[in-house]
């Protein structure tokens, strides 16, 4: 992003009271805290995330997705999408992390 590196921290649960998948982010790219709900597929092993999410060019809010998949048990894909004017998704992230077994 504009040459700088994206450092983030997620806290991903479930909440007993709610009965639901929550999230919270941030990241040194803004100032805003993000909060998502969401739901879990186990037979496709992803874990769908919806949220708003400040939109500082409008003064108001837009709706992003996060997708969490399980590949395999060394493999995580994390997929972010934020709602371009008319409202429609696309993709702006994708992280791939593997675990290195020794």
């Amino acid at each position: 992003m504009s040459g700088e590196q994206l450092e983030w921290l997620g806290i991903y649960g479930y909440d007993n009271y709610q009965k639901k998948f929550t999230a919270v982010w941030v990241d040194n790219m803004g100032t805003n805290t993000e909060f998502a709900f969401g739901e879990f597929d186990p037979t496709a092993n992803v874990l769908s995330f919806v949220g708003e999410q400040d939109d500082p060019p409008t003064g108001g809010k837009r709706a992003f997705k996060w997708i969490i998949t399980t590949e395999s048990q060394d493999r995580l894909r994390f997929e972010s999408y934020d709602q371009d004017p008319p409202g429609t998704y696309f993709k702006n992230t994708e992280v791939v992390a593997s675990r290195v077994r020794q």
